[in-house]
């Protein structure tokens, strides 16, 4: 494994997973071969109690030596590599054991059944089997152990390998140099695996480079989103004024914290129960229609331009109405407003209060209204053409022209002695704080 590694230069992390991929391999190849090693075992006593006294001992049969052997030289045989795959699964040192034992049990199911040849493919099969380890290393005991047994055997005792009583002195050899062929053979196929492997640990190191890169930026992108949003709600949350997003259901998606006090200070309901504190989801257009306060009348018509604005038949919706709180009023400019939302249509409600505004307009009325009633003289005239824009009554009653006239006029028509220019700098020097003021007579 260290050689192939080498020779094709793996990255450390795809190393690392095509040592995983071999090591789970072979640790699921050992526990396939504990069934196996069972299996033989029985079988082999099996063979040793139907078969070996009627090779050795022709038609008689009765219980023979090989039944003792079967069960216990092969129970021996098989023991330590059975051992060793239950305490050390897909260590080097269990694929040892299970090959030898392996071709040790072929060795001894041979002569269980008299040499027949039919027994040799067992070996073989053994060695095909083996190479599902992916590991090389397993054919050497394997291998030694098979040609040892041929040689040894096969000139010592031919009738227990070939199950006749004289052997040609190159028959050990030939099968000795068939399994020598055959292990080459898989040595070859293993090579060629084991590069499929290399393939596919690549493959996957790559893809979890691929797929940590993502998630790095899927982090990153949802960091990114995080922080726009709190930068959004933080720009919202700042602005002066009560703001509610609505989708295309007009299900609430987001309010600020102006109109969270607004709607708790009101005791705006949004759900049956009463519960006023988690706007999120709620239905806007369930909300007008439980209001059946003193602004019912102004709900209605917020509920009726949403679905207007909703269905596309009213471009935005603008207006003012006027609330109690306790004994003060109050007065609000809304507005509902189309928006688009990456891939939602959703429609904002904005509320601002003017309320100081509608009192200073209402102050600065009433000023108006008593400057322009009070029985002194009062002009209010343009600083580029002089005429007249606003005068009062007392300017009208102590000219002796109506308003509609002095309108038409300007300070030169009162007083001709005085040039337009002349006036234009006169009042350039009130303008400009030079002196405090003028006055002139007609």
């Amino acid at each position: 494994m260290l050689l192939h590694l080498q020779k094709h230069k793996l990255p450390a992390n795809a190393q690392q997973i095509f040592k995983k991929m071999l090591a789970d391999t072979q640790g699921s190849v050992d526990r396939i071969f504990a069934k196996i090693l069972i299996a033989q075992w029985l079988f082999g006593i099996g063979c040793a109690w139907l078969i070996s006294p009627l090779s050795w001992t022709g038609a008689t049969s009765s219980v023979h030596i090989h039944v003792w052997s079967a069960i216990f030289l092969g129970g021996a045989i098989l023991g330590v590599p059975l051992y060793l795959v239950r305490i050390a699964p897909g260590h080097l040192s269990t694929r040892l054991a299970v090959s030898a034992g392996q071709l040790m049990f072929s060795a001894l199911l041979i002569h269980l059944m008299g040499g027949r040849i039919e027994a040799h493919f067992h070996i073989f099969v053994s060695l095909a089997l083996l190479a599902a380890y992916r590991d090389r290393t397993v054919f050497v005991p394997a291998v030694a152990i098979t040609v040892v047994d041929h040689l040894v055997r096969g000139y010592l005792w031919p009738q227990s390998v070939f199950g006749v009583f004289s052997v040609a002195s190159w028959r050990p050899i030939e099968h000795s140099a068939w399994v020598i062929f055959e292990t080459i053979s898989l040595c070859y196929l293993i090579g060629q695996n084991l590069s499929q492997f290399s393939t596919v640990a690549a493959l996957q190191c790559s893809l979890q480079e691929k797929q940590l890169e993502l998630e790095s930026k899927v982090i990153e992108r949802t960091r990114d989103l995080r922080d726009a949003k709190i930068f959004q709600e933080s720009i919202l949350n700042s602005i002066d004024a009560e703001i509610c997003v609505l989708d295309e259901s007009a299900d609430i998606l987001f309010v600020n914290e102006r109109w969270r006090a607004f709607a708790d200070h009101n005791g705006i309901e949004t759900k049956s129960s009463g519960v006023g504190c988690n706007y999120i989801g709620c239905n806007y257009l369930e909300v007008c229609d439980r209001d059946q306060g003193p602004s019912s009348t102004h709900s209605q018509n917020i509920a009726e331009a949403i679905r207007h604005v909703r269905d596309g038949n009213l471009a935005a919706y603008i207006n003012e109405y006027s609330c109690h709180n306790g004994n003060e009023k109050r007065w609000f400019h809304v507005r509902v407003n189309p928006v688009q939302l990456s891939n939602v249509r959703a429609i904002a409600l904005v509320h601002i209060e003017v309320t100081e505004t509608k009192r200073a307009q209402a102050k600065a009325e009433s000023l108006a209204k008593l400057v322009l009633d009070s029985p002194g003289e009062v002009y209010i005239l343009s600083k580029e053409t002089l005429q007249f824009v606003e005068v009062n009554q007392g300017a009208c009653k102590n000219l002796g022209y109506d308003r509609e006239t002095l309108l038409t006029m300007s300070p030169i028509d009162l007083a001709p002695q005085f040039t337009q220019d002349e006036l234009l700098g006169l009042l350039a020097r009130v303008i400009h704080h030079e002196r405090n003021g003028w006055s002139f007579s007609s």
